[in-house]
């Protein structure tokens, strides 16, 4: 047995190419083009329930009282911590500590 051709139905055992009508592929009858129906509306949507969306204009803007946040930023420093050179909230009463 010579080739790489053993257990193929193409070839016989000793390699050579055997003549068969049964091995070619036989050919499709072509189908005939059919334009697709257009629907307005799909006929899966029609029991569903229809939400409408939201309004396409600009949200309403809501002011939020902020002066909070300088009461609280009064009692604060940042500051190096400790010589090396990353930063870090400190309160008021610590100040004299800053880099010992």
């Amino acid at each position: 047995m010579r080739g790489n051709h053993i257990g193929s139905l193409r070839y016989d055992l000793s390699g050579r190419k055997r003549k068969s009508k049964a091995l070619n592929k036989c050919k499709r009858p072509q189908s005939t083009f059919k334009p697709m129906e257009v629907r307005s509306v799909h006929p899966n949507y029609e029991d569903r329930v229809q939400y409408k969306s939201a309004p396409l204009s600009l949200p309403k803007e809501i002011s939020q009282d902020e002066s909070y946040k300088k009461d609280i930023s009064s009692k604060y420093t940042v500051s190096v911590a400790y010589n090396k050179g990353n930063y870090q909230v400190i309160p008021r009463s610590d100040i004299q500590h800053i880099g010992k």
